[in-house]
């Protein structure tokens, strides 16, 4: 069976568009898409730690992150897939605490999924004492192909476990440089056009 490894944020959702409106709201701060060229926001959106550390819980808020509009053209695309009988399986780095409000936001768009898991891709465990995958057990399992947004996330998953990655095209992936697994993809559509089909 065909099995499919999906992130969550700036993916399947809009994330970051939200992070900039709570940006504006809570600490009176503009800042444009475009330039968020680093992965990580607090250098991204030139945030104090204190700052950081407020906003890191504003974003991560479940009344926040509900909000968060779907990626044009995720859902039509992993219909398909499922209907294909594709294993979507989607694995999002989120802190644990998220999973809850994670799951509502997939059953609130009606996303069709099969496997659902918390993976400790940025290093946050030892400091949340959570229950997350790490990425050496995250090695361990077979996908046929990953999408993603995060560049560092791209190269483990192309490098480390050898797979075909879709890297949905963002500002802060742009710096990288990758094999011949990573495909950049400018939104849903273009991996539709490259991946609809895999066997």
């Amino acid at each position: 069976m065909v099995s499919i490894y999906i992130d969550m944020d700036d993916v399947l959702c809009e994330s970051n568009q939200t992070f900039l409106n709570i940006l504006e709201r809570d600490f009176g701060k503009k800042a444009d898409y475009e330039e968020i060229t680093a992965f990580d926001l607090k250098t991204s959106l030139d945030l104090s730690d204190d700052e950081y550390s407020r906003f890191f819980e504003s974003i991560h808020d479940p009344d926040e992150m509900i909000r968060h509009k779907p990626a044009a053209g995720a859902k039509h695309l992993l219909d398909l897939w499922h209907d294909k009988g594709y294993r979507i399986n989607v694995l999002t780095g989120r802190p644990a605490v998220a999973q809850p409000v994670s799951l509502e936001w997939l059953k609130k768009h009606d996303f069709k999924f099969h496997g659902f898991s918390i993976v400790d891709k940025y290093n946050r465990k030892s400091s949340r004492g959570d229950s997350s995958l790490t990425l050496e057990a995250l090695s361990r399992q077979n996908f046929d192909l990953a999408v993603e947004d995060s560049g560092a996330m791209a190269r483990f998953l192309s490098e480390e476990m050898g797979l075909q990655v879709a890297l949905v095209d963002r500002p802060w992936n742009r710096s990288f440089s990758f094999n011949a697994n990573v495909h950049r993809c400018r939104d849903w559509l273009d991996i539709k056009e490259k991946f609809e089909n895999l066997s």
